[in-house]
C-alpha cells in the first residue's frame, strides 16, 4: 500500500499588499475557515503576528503569493516564527503542471506534493547528467 504524506491540519493564506496584509486560517481538507484578520507590514507588527500565529496553529502551513518581493517581510517573520513558508510564483512550467493537476480536480495538498516531486526528479537529474536548467526540457515530459 501506498504512503500518503501527512497533510497539514491548518494552513494560513496571506494576502500581502502594500500597506498590510490579509489572512485566513483554514483547517482540513475540507478548508473550513477558522479565523481571519489582517496585519500591518511593518516588522513589529509581522513579527507579533507571526509568533502569534505560531502559538495558536504551531502545525500549520503558510502560504503566499509572490508579488514582486513585498513577501519577503512576511516570509521572513514566519521563519523567524518557525513556521513551515510556501510561496507561489505563478510562472514558469512547473506552475503548468500544478495549475493541470487542479484543474483535473487535485486537492491543493497532492497537487503540491506531485509538485514537489516532480522537482525532486529534475534537480536529481540536473546533478546527474551535470546540466544546467532548462524549463522547457524539463517539463516536456508531462
Amino acid at each position: 500500500m501506498k504512503r500518503q504524506p501527512p497533510r497539514p491540519q491548518y494552513t494560513i493564506g496571506v494576502d500581502i499588499a502594500q500597506e498590510q496584509c490579509v489572512w485566513v486560517v483554514l483547517e482540513g481538507p475540507t478548508q473550513t475557515l477558522v479565523a481571519s484578520g489582517e496585519v500591518q507590514r511593518t516588522p513589529q507588527a509581522l513579527a507579533r503576528w507571526a509568533a502569534r500565529m505560531r502559538q495558536q496553529w504551531p502545525q500549520a502551513l503558510v502560504l503566499l503569493e509572490a508579488t514582486g518581493g513585498l513577501e519577503r517581510s512576511v516570509r521572513q517573520a514566519m521563519h523567524q516564527a518557525g513556521m513551515a513558508v510556501w510561496v507561489r510564483r505563478q510562472q514558469g512550467p512547473l506552475w503548468a503542471f500544478y495549475d493541470r493537476l487542479r484543474r483535473r480536480g487535485k486537492p491543493t495538498f497532492v497537487a503540491l506534493v506531485a509538485l514537489m516531486r516532480r522537482l525532486l526528479v529534475i534537480l536529481n537529474a540536473i546533478l546527474r547528467d551535470r546540466t544546467p536548467w532548462m524549463p522547457e526540457k524539463a517539463m516536456a515530459k508531462t
